[in-house]
């Protein structure tokens, strides 16, 4: 195998292993964690995309049948009351870093920052006024 074809398996293989990770997050309630695997995605230079929230969420949904299933069983984890209302902020963040086509209506933002100063202010070296 050539050089690139094993870069490509490496990321292949660490992409498998964050999707797994996010299920397990999804299972434990965890959107925070779940974050903090996608930005660690990001850091290894590989993007996270919509099957990374697919796979939080299949978790989620894991989770919910398994309790509905057995009613007296309590979960193994209980979050704090903070982490409950935080819980669906993450959750919007998650889905922002992962599939940001579909926040906001399904239209993305585009923001435009200009970051030199007027023409008239440059001369002078003054920015901004």
């Amino acid at each position: 195998p050539t050089e690139a074809a094993e870069e490509e398996a490496a990321a292949e293989a660490e992409r498998a292993a964050a999707h797994a990770l996010l299920r397990v997050c999804g299972i434990g309630g965890r959107p925070d964690e779940a974050l903090r695997v996608a930005f660690a995605l990001r850091q290894d230079g590989l993007e996270p995309d919509r099957a990374c929230f697919s796979a939080y969420t299949n978790g989620k949904a894991s989770a919910r049948k398994t309790r509905a299933a057995s009613r007296r069983a309590a979960p193994v984890v209980r979050l704090s009351d903070v982490a409950r209302l935080a819980a669906p902020g993450y959750e919007r963040l998650l889905r922002l870093e992962c599939c940001p086509e579909t926040v906001g209506g399904g239209k993305p933002l585009k923001i435009r920052i200009q970051l030199t100063a007027p023409e008239e202010h440059q001369q002078e070296g003054v920015v901004g006024g």
